[in-house]
């Protein structure tokens, strides 16, 4: 076992302990990938004391070679090794933790029938309070994907011209992101496990699209199709417009996420003054962010300045979706 990983382990099992779970069952893939190296088509096994075991169903032989986990078995039928396992790790009555926030009904239903003597609970927060103190080689993957991102927003102007469909200014970004180094776009959910698709590429918005109200939490322009509401669409640039480019990079799984806004020529008064307001707001935020202050307490002055300018129903998205 590496030292990192003896060290996440070490902390997951103390987070267990405060939440008062005894056993955790992991199905998502970050999780599994944080703790084990792996992420396979499987299942993870967390116990108090006992090695993790991970049940693999599709390619085993890799598994084998990315894990510190010395207990990787193949999986056959879901349930059937599982309750095996039960048996012999002694798993019943007690509080066993899944991760809600990404679980089926069918999954829940599942696991209620394996582990019928014990408590199903909810391991998120367990998971994320493990996953939020970073190690030093977190924090480099974290410092290259950013890296990453610099260079590709320092190429923006090359292609953000007037008369560029908004799609293909993102298709030359992304490919610029790929040959960098950045892995695959990860994926983040909403409610209900419900994908945000504009993920899948580099969010780009201009003129009126960047005021389209999506399920993501601001804005996410109006995509190619209704089948995909969100992300870069065919519309084409024009001079004097602004533009919200998101760009993300992905570097042994950790992702940084710049967003940025750009103009093609020379905004109009009214645009200026908006991005005037939004920079200097950011500005208040930042100097109020002390230790003991209340997060609500310093975005209620922000709110307080940015409806002094006259700006606070455009701010963080159009009425009434940014009232959230």
């Amino acid at each position: 076992m590496s030292a990192a990983y003896d060290e996440r382990l070490a902390r997951l099992r103390a987070e267990m302990a405060k939440a008062g779970i005894d056993v955790l069952v992991s199905m998502h893939p970050i999780n599994q990938y944080y703790l084990s190296g792996t992420a396979q088509y499987q299942v993870l096994v967390v116990t108090a004391a006992a090695d993790p075991v991970i049940l693999v169903k599709r390619n085993f032989d890799r598994a084998k070679a990315e894990s510190w986990v010395p207990d990787i078995r193949p999986m056959d039928d879901l349930r059937k090794d599982l309750i095996a396992l039960a048996h012999e790790l002694g798993i019943e009555d007690c509080r066993l933790g899944i991760e809600f926030g990404l679980t089926t009904a069918a999954a829940l239903k599942d696991m209620e029938a394996i582990f019928s003597s014990c408590q199903i609970v909810n391991s998120d927060e367990v998971w994320l309070q493990c996953r939020k103190i970073k190690q030093a080689e977190e924090i480099e993957y974290l410092r290259s994907a950013e890296r990453i991102v610099d260079i590709v927003h320092a190429d923006v102007p090359k292609f953000l011209t007037e008369g560029a469909r908004e799609v293909d200014v993102v298709a030359e970004l992304d490919y610029r992101i790929k040959k960098l180094g950045s892995e695959a776009m990860p994926f983040f959910f909403g409610t209900g496990g419900r994908p945000m698709a504009w993920r899948g590429t580099t969010r780009l918005t201009s003129g009126p699209n960047a005021g389209t109200p999506t399920d993501y939490p601001v804005v996410g322009g109006t995509g190619m199709s209704p089948a995909t509401p969100h992300g870069p669409s065919t519309r084409c640039i024009a001079r004097g417009e602004q533009f919200s480019i998101d760009i993300m990079a992905v570097v042994g799984g950790y992702h940084a996420d710049s967003g940025r806004t750009y103009f093609v020529g020379k905004p109009s008064s009214q645009l200026e003054d908006m991005y005037i307001t939004a920079l200097t707001a950011q500005k208040v935020f930042f100097e109020g962010a002390r230790p003991g202050v209340v997060v609500k307490d310093l975005v209620r002055q922000v709110l307080k300045y940015v409806e002094q300018r006259g700006h606070l129903d455009h701010f963080m998205g159009p009425a009434p979706y940014n009232s959230s």
